[in-house]
C-alpha cells in the first residue's frame, strides 16, 4: 500500500486525469458540433445518448486496457547504443507511443483541413479570428 502513493504514481494519476478531462471536452465539443445536424427537436436528445455513449465506452476501454496491460509487461525489443541511450521496449510502450502519434496526426490534419483562407465560399467564420473553416460533411 506505501508503493501506492509515491512520486511517480501521483504523477502518472494526475497526467492521466489531465488526459481523460481533454478528452472529454473534446468529446463534448465533437458530440454538440454533430448534434447540429438533426433537426433542433431531436437535438438535445442526441446528446444525451451521444454523451452517454461516449462515457460508457471510454470506461469500457479503461477497463479492456488495465486487463490488457498485465500481459504487455514484458521487454521484447531493446536498443543499446553505448554511451547515449539505453532503452527497453514493450507493446505497452509501443501503444502509447503510437496513440501518440495518432494524436499529433490526428490535431495536425484537422489543424490543417479547418484553417483556410478567409476567402473560401465554403467556410465557416471562426469567432475573434481572421480564420474561416471548413467542415466536411
Amino acid at each position: 500500500m506505501a508503493d501506492l502513493f509515491t512520486i511517480e504514481n501521483l504523477m502518472t494519476l494526475a497526467m492521466l486525469t489531465l488526459l481523460q478531462a481533454v478528452l472529454g471536452f473534446d468529446n463534448l465539443l465533437y458530440i454538440s458540433i454533430e448534434s447540429k445536424r438533426v433537426s433542433l427537436e431531436k437535438q438535445a436528445f442526441v446528446r444525451h445518448i451521444g454523451i452517454g455513449l461516449a462515457i460508457l465506452l471510454r470506461i469500457v476501454l479503461l477497463i479492456g486496457v488495465v486487463m490488457a496491460i498485465q500481459f504487455f509487461q514484458q521487454p521484447f525489443f531493446s536498443l543499446q547504443l553505448k554511451g547515449f541511450v539505453a532503452a527497453e521496449f514493450n507493446v505497452h510502450s509501443f501503444i502509447v507511443l503510437l496513440g501518440g502519434v495518432f494524436i499529433i496526426y490526428t490535431a495536425t490534419k484537422e489543424f490543417f483541413t479547418c484553417l483556410v483562407s478567409m476567402t473560401s465560399p465554403q467556410s465557416t467564420a471562426i469567432p475573434g479570428t481572421r480564420w474561416r473553416c471548413r467542415y466536411s460533411g
